[in-house]
């Protein structure tokens, strides 16, 4: 059984797609942190917090911090400073409007110039749109429904018109198996979940395979000392020289059964 957008897809009956009321929504967690780390050594700023807009105007919620006292409850204050320090917060914005707040310390009044300026709204760009991924993967998961349940009312209408026209048509033999055949026509024609059930797959696969690439990609960067960069880059070459998918190269990677490791490990051995 597999789960994706808030549905399950249970392969064990047949590819049925159910709603999932217990999966929580994927909250990009380790992208927003991993940005914010960065611009924090770019920006030469001591931490940050970012919070989220609950749902209810005005009100935040604490999503990640690092380096700072988290307090807000509010969007009220965009500009507060201490005698020795300062924060700048930025509204996040998301594709469908307001995503929440992010806030920025500095060790050091005067320290934000022009272009740290430019960096940290970046960045908030960017933060306000993950965090509203989130959501609206949420809110896909009722519009899925939705869809979903048209298309049974639709089947249930063509399906009962039959019934009733083969009921008044006495002089019709086999009416019985024309309407069970009706009714695996109209079934079979819903598009919704056929079109789910294959992307889901497709997003498995493809989620699969980058797992797989990125634990790659760490073993050649602990043996062989290199950048993530560069690990990607000898995966690539790899692949090209042996003809070989690069997702098959890099499970040999992962296993230690590639000549990229294998030969470092036997020398380490």
């Amino acid at each position: 059984m597999q789960k994706e957008f808030g549905l399950t897809l249970d392969r064990s009956q047949g590819n049925v797609l159910q709603p999932d009321r217990h999966q929580p929504s994927e909250k990009f967690h380790g992208s927003i942190e991993g940005l914010l780390s960065i611009v924090l050594e770019e920006a030469d700023a001591n931490g940050y917090a970012v919070y989220e807009c609950d749902g209810s105007e005005g009100s935040l919620v604490l999503f990640c911090s690092h380096g700072i006292s988290a307090h807000r409850s509010t969007t009220t204050t965009i500009l507060t400073a201490s005698s020795d320090s300062q924060i700048v917060s930025f509204s996040l914005m998301g594709p469908a409007g307001p995503a929440g707040l992010l806030d920025i310390a500095f060790q050091h009044k005067g320290a934000i110039t022009q272009e740290i300026l430019y960096l940290l709204q970046s960045a908030s760009e960017s933060v306000g749109t993950l965090l509203q991924s989130a959501r609206l993967a949420t809110e896909l998961v009722g519009l899925t429904a939705r869809i979903a349940g048209l298309e049974s009312q639709l089947a249930e209408v063509k399906i009962a018109e039959r019934a009733r026209g083969l009921a008044h048509q006495t002089d019709v033999d086999r009416r019985s198996e024309i309407l069970n055949a009706h009714i695996a026509s109209v079934l079979n024609s819903r598009q919704i979940e056929q079109m789910l059930t294959a992307y889901i797959i497709t997003l498995e696969d493809r989620l699969e395979e980058r797992r797989i690439l990125s634990e790659a990609k760490e073993v050649l960067q602990k043996t062989l000392h290199l950048s993530e960069e560069d690990a990607y880059f000898r995966l690539r070459e790899a692949s090209r020289r042996t003809r070989s998918r690069l997702v098959e190269v890099a499970a040999q990677v992962r296993d230690g059964k590639h000549e990229l490791v294998s030969r470092r490990l036997r020398m380490s051995a």
